[in-house]
């Protein structure tokens, strides 16, 4: 399939031409949606590990593969060798830290990272009773805590951090609570990183796959957070609500358009949703280079009336960040923290102004 195929909107009578377009849209957000799920969580086409298999050989596998895909295989590829350790010889120490990893190309790491992440996540949130109470969920998040910190490689603890709030959302719910008033003993990265996660979730939440439930989830993803943990809590989960739709959408702009013209206009929350997309776009364009999803989403240009909203949201901060925030991101090894909301200005000068010194 083209780019022009792919993102190309059915014909029809100008009378009928919204309904038609409503109708395109939802339900091509709905296949992305569960195109990535399939891709990362279910047996779906891609590597398949076993006992024995090397990083290398399984990375090279996926770069092979359409790179659209591949953000996503990296993703199962870290979930599924951690999950076949952990069955293996249990709880490991050193995972990512070999000299095997070492030699493997930078541009796939966060997504290994988000995947080891992801299977730490189900292995110690999955391991609680059904009875569990507050102390319990706290040691479970203690030993994740220290699952991830004796794994990643260091700078690399935010992408590990991120999916708990995933699961925690999507798989254990009624756990929510008990995980946020866990996490309140602890620094600010981790906290933030696991309320982006949370957003994410609330994207991928099978209720809201229904066509036209969206604006709901945008509501929820606001509501939520700011109930059990603050302001900053609700601003990350936005951002990875925004992140997750950008990411699963990027081959069709015009579905990203619609999900965030559903975001409204509020002011306070334009800083938000045009980092996440732009800290999405810069993921994708680490993780694969050469996606030509890229290129085709600054070249989009919406009508009225999203077309001064998408410049604001979606054109002017991606091709800033691409240009000019991306290398010195690149250069400082930082482009881990893009795991939470982030001003990208702000970093990127840090480090220009570190560099000076």
């Amino acid at each position: 399939m083209t780019s022009s195929e792919a993102t190309a909107i059915p014909a029809a009578s100008p009378a009928a031409a919204a309904p038609v377009r409503t109708f395109w849209l939802r339900g091509r957000e709905l296949a992305n949606k569960l195109a990535a799920y399939r891709l990362v969580r279910l047996r779906g086409p891609g590597p398949r590990v076993r006992y024995g298999d090397r990083w290398a050989d399984l990375v090279t596998e996926v770069y092979r593969r359409e790179p659209f895909a591949a953000l996503f295989r990296l993703e199962r590829v870290g979930r599924d060798l951690t999950q076949e350790t952990l069955g293996r010889r249990g709880l490991p120490s050193g995972l990512l830290r070999t000299a095997e990893v070492a030699a493997l190309p930078e541009s796939c790491l966060l997504m290994l990272h988000a995947g080891m992440g992801l299977a730490f996540a189900e292995r110690t949130m999955g391991a609680l009773p059904r009875g569990a109470v507050e102390r319990d969920v706290a040691a479970a998040l203690a030993t994740f805590a220290t699952l991830c910190a004796d794994n990643a490689l260091p700078g690399y603890a935010q992408p590990a951090w991120e999916p708990l709030g995933l699961i925690v959302r999507l798989f254990h719910p009624h756990r929510l609570a008990a995980v946020a008033g866990a996490l309140a003993g602890y620094d600010a990265e981790p906290r933030l990183c696991f309320w982006h996660g949370v957003g994410r979730g609330l994207y991928f939440l099978p209720r809201y796959f229904r066509p036209g439930a969206t604006r709901r989830a945008v509501a929820r993803c606001r509501r939520e957070p700011l109930a059990l943990a603050g302001d900053e809590a609700r601003t990350d989960a936005l951002a990875g609500f925004v992140f997750a739709a950008t990411m699963v959408n990027l081959r069709h702009p015009p579905v990203l358009e619609a999900v965030v013209a559903t975001l409204g206009d509020a002011a306070a929350e334009e800083p938000v949703v045009a980092g996440a997309v732009a800290a999405c776009v810069l993921t994708r364009r680490h993780t694969t280079p050469h996606d030509p999803a890229i290129p085709a989403l600054l070249e989009h240009r919406p009508r009225a009336p999203h077309a001064e909203l998408w410049r604001r949201r979606v054109h002017e901060p991606v091709a800033t960040a691409l240009q000019v925030h991306y290398p010195a991101l690149v250069a400082a090894g930082r482009l881990p923290q893009l795991l939470r909301h982030r001003d990208l200005a702000a970093i990127a000068g840090g480090v220009v102004a570190e560099g000076r010194r």
